[in-house]
């Protein structure tokens, strides 16, 4: 299961242009801006609040919100 965080900031590798996660539908996560990606992306997107790719969080979640 993919760790995400409604709210939060993601951002690719190379870019510095943060996309705040709005909700997920399925294997898509969709962002505020319009912009979403599939779930193979996004696990190598970086999560802003920790600075580490989604794929390195560890943290088990029970539920999501």
């Amino acid at each position: 299961m993919i760790n995400y965080h409604i709210g939060e900031g993601y951002k690719y590798e190379r870019d510095n242009k943060i996309f705040k996660l709005k909700e997920v539908s399925g294997y898509l996560f969709l962002f505020e801006c319009g912009h979403w990606c599939s779930d193979t992306i996004f696990i190598n997107l970086i999560r802003v609040k920790t600075g580490r790719p989604v794929n390195e969080d560890l943290q088990m979640e029970l539920f999501k919100n």
